[in-house]
């Protein structure tokens, strides 16, 4: 029988709500406990005219600051609830219920059953990485261990109540048939009104790569890959909490946050956050990859070894930009395009082989990278402009399947000394080999029928040691009154050879 004694005032938080349970009389706000004896007191005292309080109990088993934090947090009064617990905890680190109380404050609610009123598989992962729930694991030992135990279980079974009802809840959508030539592809989420129920995204099996900004605008709680996706282009773009990939899946991509760059990889079973200071010196592309996304690895500046397998047909634009210390990287047979900053800032990629496949190289496709040789197959009918600016070639043949050499595709390459252009080629950019400082001589072929005049970008300016220009006759006469400004800035004891 419970008997409310409301003449009693508790001394530890000043409640008057005290009821007679189990021959105690017990403060229903804090815990503290009073025996009968210190009741009868209080009561003798109160019906003199004497203040009903009664000095702390002795018997009473939890410290102060654990009973102050107690009703603060039955009150609510999360702030002042979680500076007691910190206080029993500088004297007692191992206070399982201390840990477990900054847990529940850290969540916003009074009892642990408030986390089941709607179950929620994102709120329990939360809840698994919280430090403060951790530790209350850690220490937790008996009785308390049975109370923690049990919240275990409940979360075991409402997490897989919640796991069916996403599975019918989730948002689908339907993939495009084709993107950039490959089948099955995600190339943009347009979201209607029925999306705003949904927290979590499934994407359908089949799809293979994710374009760039696929969710670009887009709020996700999950987002659910399929099995057989093969890259993601750019960057996950939107705002996603969780991702899950399917087992035995490998990606390569980068992330931007916060203005780092990060790149995500997810193989056998285990999803691996991997920074630039982390990512492996090695990687071993799988051999079912047919694609590497736009920008997949740029930026990883420890990389020194890529092995891309013959079933890549396609690499991205700026795949490998800014990878400075990658030394030894192959370009598939297969690949028909090395696209826009592929190589860009590869400063100690000293030497490359280019496949017969490739028919054309990108603007910027080697810019600042450490190249000394290359080879250019007959294959390559475009050079892009700043194709090859800034290497450190010292040689360069260019067959004549280029008709167009673009403006500062070798700008600036200021070891370069010997320029061979085969017949066949047709015209020559502005500042093409501007800079190249120690150019020796160079051959244009009869088949050149245009070279730039442009004043502010000369094609040969600051060539200080040209020495030798073989050039047309009939060039020559065409651009007399031009050749100064062709040759504005470079050596003034050029010698020309009229073929």
């Amino acid at each position: 029988m419970k008997q409310s004694v409301k003449q009693l005032k508790c001394e530890m938080c000043d409640s008057t709500n005290l009821i007679k349970q189990d021959g105690m009389f017990v403060c229903q706000d804090c815990g503290a406990k009073y025996t009968v004896d210190e009741a009868k007191k209080m009561m003798a005292e109160a019906s003199a005219g004497v203040p009903a309080e009664v000095p702390a109990p002795a018997n009473n088993d939890a410290p102060t600051s654990l009973i102050r934090a107690r009703q603060s947090l039955a009150h609510g009064e999360m702030t002042a609830a979680k500076e007691y617990f910190d206080r029993v905890l500088d004297d007692d680190p191992e206070n399982a219920e201390a840990w477990w109380g900054k847990f529940l404050a850290d969540f916003d609610v009074t009892d642990e059953n408030a986390f089941f009123k709607k179950p929620d598989l994102y709120l329990f992962r939360q809840i698994e990485n919280n430090s403060n729930y951790r530790e209350a694991l850690q220490y937790a030992k008996e009785p308390f261990l049975e109370r923690v135990n049990n919240f275990k279980a409940e979360m075991e079974n409402h997490s897989e109540i919640a796991r069916k009802n996403e599975e019918k809840a989730c948002f689908k959508i339907e993939p495009d048939t084709s993107y950039k030539g490959h089948p099955l592809c995600l190339k943009g989420v347009t979201l209607t009104a029925e999306a705003r129920y949904y927290s979590n995204l499934v994407i359908p099996e089949g799809v293979k790569i994710i374009a760039e900004h696929a969710f670009s605008g887009c709020t996700f709680k999950r987002v659910t890959f399929p099995k057989g996706l093969r890259a993601i282009e750019g960057r996950l773009t939107g705002k996603i909490d969780e991702v899950c990939f399917p087992d035995l899946v490998t990606l390569y991509t980068t992330h931007r946050k916060d203005s780092a760059e990060y790149g995500l990889t997810y193989n056998d079973k285990t999803r691996v956050l991997i920074d630039g200071k982390e990512l492996p010196e090695e990687l071993e592309i799988p051999a079912d990859i047919t694609y590497i996304g736009e920008a997949a690895l740029s930026g990883f500046k420890k990389l020194k070894k890529v092995s891309i397998p013959d079933s890549v047909t396609e690499i991205g634009r700026g795949a490998f930009y800014d990878c400075r210390s990658l030394t030894d990287v192959n370009i598939p047979n297969g690949v028909t395009e090395i696209k826009e900053d592929t190589f860009d800032g590869c400063g100690s990629l000293t030497n490359i082989t280019i496949p017969s496949s490739v028919t054309k190289i990108g603007i910027r496709a080697f810019h600042w990278s450490g190249l000394t040789k290359i080879t250019i197959p007959s294959s390559v009918t475009v050079i892009g402009g700043q194709a090859f600016s800034s290497c450190r070639l010292t040689e360069v043949t260019i067959p004549g399947s280029v008709k167009t050499i673009s403006g500062s595709a070798f700008y600036g390459c200021c070891e370069l000394t010997d320029v061979t252009i085969c017949e066949g080629v047709e015209s020559i950019g502005d500042a093409a080999f501007k800079k190249c400082e120690k150019l020796r001589r160079i051959i244009i072929p009869k088949t050149v029928k245009s070279i730039s005049t442009s004043y502010s970008e000369p094609v040969f300016e600051e060539c200080n040691n040209l020495k030798e220009v073989t050039i047309p006759k009939k060039l020559a006469g065409l651009f007399h009154s031009k050749l100064k400004e062709i040759f504005r800035g470079a050596s003034k004891k050029i010698k020309f050879h009229l073929i």
